[in-house]
């Protein structure tokens, strides 16, 4: 059994990230569905190396327990230079650390795992719209981007389509805004491309973000299913630390996902008589508290990884 830690959402708390690696099962992925800065407007040359260092810093502390760290970019880590029409800052694939555009086959703990991660980008106003001035130079840059991109995320789909169907692997990928008409979406904003791609190509897990209060909103959740794919969005709130610890395992001939969310509240200026993290208790499921190893709650919910 493969099993995921998945966390979206950080918008600069990259201690956030962090945190999930600390409580993650040794040999497993953690995957970040972008935000992961907070940028509004262009960044600087020197934010973006920053914030690559900081990310190769968390990949070599996930190495250190033979973690897997992997993230795309989110729509607060676009419009990152001035040629942001053709710059992909996180187009990066280290021995640990994988990125936008990535399409892989990773081994964890002896099991293979297909990995493809989309960057962000607004497909849907791919081709021009009309309500768009022609004459404006920069959202037709943006376009000729998105359209670029969008050709090129197909093209890595349809080569996943080929290696999963040749090494009989699970599929999972990244995307910051999740498929449209599920209950891990709960937002216009949801993308009804990325829906078809998931019919087309089936894909076991689709691991989403942005759309931070749709596990809470009325019929919403943090994971959901569109027919055997699951789709996952913890969401996002203030003052807690929240991933979904995904399982993916072999049944029936097929590879199944499923998943169960994990918070934890983050330290604040408490009274000194209650310091520390509270315990959380969500739907009866006992989450992790700042004692607590992973193993051992992943076993009380009966998720214990082999």
């Amino acid at each position: 059994m493969l099993t995921l830690f998945h966390a979206t959402d950080p918008h600069g708390k990259l201690g956030h990230i962090q945190r999930t690696i600390e409580r993650a099962a040794c040999h497993s992925l953690i995957a970040v569905s972008g935000d992961i800065r907070d940028w509004d407007g262009k960044a600087s040359v020197a934010q973006i190396e920053a914030t690559l260092g900081d990310l190769r810093k968390l990949a070599a502390q996930a190495a250190a327990k033979d973690i897997t760290l992997t993230c795309c970019s989110g729509n607060h880590d676009d419009w990152s230079t001035p040629d942001f029409y053709k710059d992909y800052w996180l187009d990066v694939h280290d021995a640990n650390l994988h990125g936008d555009f990535t399409n892989t086959v990773l081994n964890l703990d002896g099991q293979e795992l297909l990995l493809t991660c989309m960057p962000w980008r607004n497909y849907e106003l791919s081709v021009w719209p009309a309500w768009l001035d022609p004459t404006n130079v920069t959202e037709r840059r943006r376009c000729i981007r998105d359209l670029a991109a969008q050709e090129r995320i197909e093209q890595m789909l349809e080569q996943g389509k080929r290696w999963r169907d040749e090494r009989g692997i699970p599929w999972g990928w990244l995307h910051h805004n999740p498929p449209s008409f599920t209950t891990a979406s709960a937002s216009f904003e949801a993308s009804y491309i990325l829906k078809e791609w998931i019919a087309s190509y089936r894909p076991t897990a689709v691991l989403c973000g942005h759309t931070h209060s749709a596990p809470f909103q009325k019929d919403g959740n943090a994971c959901d299913h569109l027919d055997a794919t699951l789709v996952s969005n913890p969401g996002r709130t203030p003052d807690q630390i929240r991933f979904n610890v995904i399982s993916i395992e072999h049944k029936n001939g097929g590879w199944v996902a499923s998943g169960k969310t994990v918070t934890e509240r983050i330290p604040t200026e408490e009274p000194p008589e209650t310091p520390g993290r509270l315990p959380l208790h969500v739907g009866g499921i006992p989450l992790i508290t700042e004692n607590d190893e992973v193993e051992e709650w992943l076993l009380r919910v009966r998720r214990r990884p082999k």
